[in-house]
């Protein structure tokens, strides 16, 4: 497959992983060049007039002209020149990122925002709460949030896309870089916005990204490492292990307690209860909290490991 060569970033702006990303940053280039023209222009001038019709005391007061038609023409001509030749070419950009419909794309990853992580699927079944891609291989993001709004941020795809409630957005990104880069939200969604972090891994080849596809957790890893490390990965937004109050219930001391659920039902903290808390979150909820857990779909293995890992909290 032809790989598409990229000049290299400079080095104060993120490296680049996208198809798009080198239109970006010369639209970020020519805005700041503008931009950087025009301070020092503005700067200059009004250094020269504070020095030169600064005032004097015996200088008497001149009377100033209150219209100069020819000058006001230029300082509103030129800009408007120049705003609509930035519009014009950001928009060719962005129409070229947003165009989700070409035939060359063959793959589609359904992306889900929700306070405070992110979660893609894969066409067959395959789930993370990593975005994994193939080196050049065009990929459609289909984007939704159950709660609130949040937006889907890499910066090294020069890419930003809202994710709203109630309805699906696209985006189209083709990587062309191998490696990690990190994946955060850039809308303020509540309390634990700042840990709504993960990554996109750009796989070199087929046989790395299948390789992925196709992996399974380390049976000699024991099975309370395998709950922590689920912990560390999608429950830690929500649960502490410390007794800090946040979206659910601590973990601290929760393993045989009784709880108290929405509509007065008292219940213990046992396998089948944290079983259907993951399966069924909405099913039974816990007093004085959200139904705000989305349903999880683990393998029995990571389920024992989840339990064992409650259980060692104390």
């Amino acid at each position: 497959m032809h790989r598409l060569i990229l000049a290299a970033a400079p080095g104060w702006l993120p490296p680049r992983a996208s198809e798009g990303a080198e239109k970006v940053d010369s639209i970020f280039m020519l805005i700041l060049g503008i931009t950087t023209a025009f301070f020092v222009i503005i700067l200059v001038a009004a250094t020269y007039f504070t020095i030169r019709y600064r005032a004097r005391k015996w200088t008497a007061p001149q009377p100033s002209p209150s219209h100069h038609l020819k000058l006001e023409l230029v300082w509103s001509i030129i800009p408007t020149i120049l705003l609509v030749a930035i519009f014009g070419v950001s928009t060719k950009a962005w129409l070229a990122s947003a165009d989700a419909q070409t035939a060359e794309a063959a793959t589609t990853v359904y992306v889900t925002g929700q306070q405070w992580q992110w979660k893609f699927e894969y066409q067959g079944g395959k789930r993370s709460d990593e975005l994994h891609l193939l080196l050049n291989e065009p990929v459609d993001l289909v984007l939704s949030s159950p709660d609130v709004l949040h937006s889907f941020y890499v910066p090294a795809f020069r890419i930003k896309q809202d994710v709203v409630p109630g309805r699906f957005t696209r985006l189209h990104v083709t990587p062309t870089e191998a490696g990690t880069f990190p994946v955060f939200c850039a809308e303020y969604c509540g309390n634990d916005h700042s840990i709504m972090q993960t990554q996109v891994v750009i796989h070199p080849d087929l046989a790395s990204y299948d390789a992925w596809k196709n992996e399974k957790i380390d049976e000699s890893v024991p099975l309370v490492k395998v709950g922590e490390m689920l912990y560390q990965k999608n429950c830690l937004s929500c649960h502490s292990l410390d007794g800090t109050r946040k979206v659910g219930p601590t973990f601290k001391g929760l393993w045989g307690s009784s709880q108290t659920m929405e509509g007065g039902e008292v219940v213990t903290v046992d396998e089948n209860f944290v079983r259907e808390s993951i399966v069924e979150p909405k099913k039974r909820v816990a007093q004085g909290y959200p139904p705000a857990m989305p349903p999880q779909s683990l393998g029995e293995r990571e389920m024992q490991g989840i339990i064992e890992y409650i259980r060692s909290v104390k």
